[in-house]
């Protein structure tokens, strides 16, 4: 606040004043108040309150954990998947019913081509193919890959008598030409070719006793295989019937 003293001139004696007496100190006026003074003191003690700003809060860091959510996901993902193919894979190994023995493969095939109408050339194909297979699986001599010229001499190794070798190799010859050469057959040479076949399994299937102990060597292949989770079981020699 600015405060402005007026000055006045020295009093002049009063009448009947001796001279040389000090004067009467002069009195002081009030103070003058300037115009707009009060007015700027105001505003400038109220501009200086508004100027002050309250201390804010420590700010704490931010990290983005979006990253760490899809990382746990893609874990959770993959164990989930894992546990799924471990379940199927154990409920596939206790399912899996073992492999039939290669005489009753042979049988029901034997079955199935007598109950089916077939052509000559396609019923000599499917006989062949039975023959030879089981030949291969059941008896341990291959046969799937050679031709007849190959295997005839071979089949003097089976446990078959010679009657039973010769007309082998007998029905070996007279089913090509129908193969490969659209030959014709009767229904009665057909019949009789089925009927060999069938002797040739029934001849060399395995006994009962035979049959126990192979059912014996089949259980621990069994406990084997599932030892070591593998369920593939091809079968290349006979194997009793469970």
């Amino acid at each position: 606040m600015a405060t402005a003293y007026a000055q006045t001139s020295p009093p002049a004696m009063a009448p009947g004043a001796v001279a040389g007496t000090p004067p009467a100190a002069p009195a002081l006026q009030a103070p003058v108040q300037l115009p707009g003074a009060a007015g700027q003191a105001g505003h400038g003690a109220q501009a200086s309150m508004t100027d002050i700003i309250d201390i804010k809060p420590p700010v704490l860091p931010q990290y983005d954990l979006t990253w760490l959510y899809w990382l746990l996901g893609i874990l959770a993902a993959i164990a989930l998947i894992a546990l799924c193919v471990w379940l199927w894979k154990k409920r596939r190994a206790r399912k899996t019913p073992p492999p039939l023995p290669p005489y009753m493969v042979a049988s029901n095939a034997l079955d199935a081509i007598q109950q089916a109408s077939y052509a000559p050339r396609e019923f000599y194909f499917q006989l062949s193919y039975v023959f030879r297979a089981y030949i291969e699986n059941g008896l341990g001599l291959r046969a799937l890959e050679k031709t007849t010229e190959e295997l005839a001499p071979s089949l003097e190794k089976l446990p078959l008598d010679k009657v039973l070798i010769q007309e082998a190799k007998s029905f070996l010859k007279r089913s090509d030409p129908v193969k490969y050469a659209g030959l014709s057959a009767d229904e009665n040479a057909m019949q009789k070719d089925l009927h060999f076949v069938r002797d040739v399994v029934e001849t060399t299937r395995p006994q009962p006793e035979e049959q126990a102990k192979g059912t014996v060597q089949e259980s621990k292949k069994d406990k084997k295989k599932a030892n070591s989770k593998d369920t593939s079981g091809q079968p290349t020699e006979a194997q009793p019937d469970a």
